[in-house]
């Protein structure tokens, strides 16, 4: 295994082991109310995932959004820019007890979409 391929799997776990970024029980209706403007739900237990120090955004891999009101999720690829030091890390995302009818084309290319 290359030195350049151990770096990236490092990485990776490292973000996939992070706390998760916790938007859940938040009342939101759509992606555009987040904005990333407020601070995450604290934990009780595990807390806040950490902060890059030179992106200022979050370095984790999981993102909860569940037990909202969602409708849509249009616009998910650029809050996860906005959000995640690694948005192609983003490995984990939760979205249920939300009000999804469908996830569109567009929403899902290119990102993990689990439910």
């Amino acid at each position: 295994m290359s030195q350049e391929h151990q770096e990236y799997d490092t990485a990776y776990q490292y973000f996939k082991c992070a706390k998760p970024l916790d938007y859940s029980s938040r009342g939101l209706k759509s992606l555009e109310e987040l904005n990333g403007n407020g601070p995450p739900l604290q934990l009780s237990v595990r807390g806040a995932p950490k902060k890059c120090r030179m992106s200022k955004r979050y370095k984790t891999g999981s993102f909860w959004l569940n037990k909202n009101n969602l409708e849509i999720v249009n616009g998910l690829r650029t809050l996860a820019e906005r959000l995640f030091d690694k948005a192609d890390y983003l490995s984990w995302l939760d979205l249920s007890h939300n009000n999804l009818t469908t996830i569109s084309d567009v929403a899902a290319e290119d990102e993990p979409v689990t439910t």
